[in-house]
């Protein structure tokens, strides 16, 4: 927030002093609009715990007792630099009021997750997107894995539809023929599917 901003919201709170009513409402506003982040640099995390201490860059030597309140567990370590919410209420202690002297930090995400393993704590996890979905590791990419079990597949199609016996035994060429066609039409419905869904 510029400069210009904080003077005008001081000179709004100077003119409706003694105004309770007003003043909540500016204390709504603030509190709804606007966001108060650090970067922080992890100097130790438990990730069991999700607790850690972090050094803030503005200030030299300062360490502070922070945790992490995302959604999802993240497995920080030693240098990793991490986005910080900044706020005067202690969400984990009720009985603490003093809003006016303290501030205290909490780690919503690392600012790099390209390095960084998470995991979800939950029964269920949902992915919704518009756009295919790229799941992939450095040594396998989802989607090669899928086409590469189709392709097996097909392959086994093919072997049981150029099936000979020779000799005396007896196969009934509806049960080949059937079971083929079954197989080859499972397979031409999930290839779209995968397409459709992995990038």
């Amino acid at each position: 927030m510029s400069n210009d901003t904080n003077y005008e919201l001081y000179r709004i709170n100077q003119r409706l002093k003694g105004s309770l009513l007003a003043q909540e409402d500016i204390k709504v506003f603030l509190n709804e609009n606007i966001f108060i982040s650090r970067i922080g640099t992890i100097k130790e995390f438990d990730s069991n715990t999700q607790k850690g201490i972090v050094l803030l860059k503005e200030y030299e030597g300062l360490a502070i007792h922070t945790c992490n309140i995302a959604s999802v567990n993240y497995f920080l370590k030693t240098g990793d630099e991490v986005i910080l919410l900044q706020s005067s209420i202690n969400i984990f202690n009720t009985d603490d009021n003093n809003y006016f002297d303290q501030n205290y930090y909490y780690i919503l995400r690392p600012v790099d997750l390209s390095k960084q393993k998470i995991e979800v704590k939950a029964g269920k996890v949902a992915i919704r997107s518009s756009d295919p979905i790229e799941i992939s590791t450095s040594l396998a990419n989802l989607k090669e894995s899928f086409k590469q079990i189709v392709s097996t597949l097909e392959e086994v199609v093919d072997a049981l539809f150029n099936l000979k016996v020779i000799g005396q035994a007896e196969i009934d060429p509806t049960f080949r023929v059937f079971y083929v066609n079954k197989i080859r039409y499972s397979l031409e419905r999930i290839m779209p599917l995968v397409n459709n869904t992995l990038k």
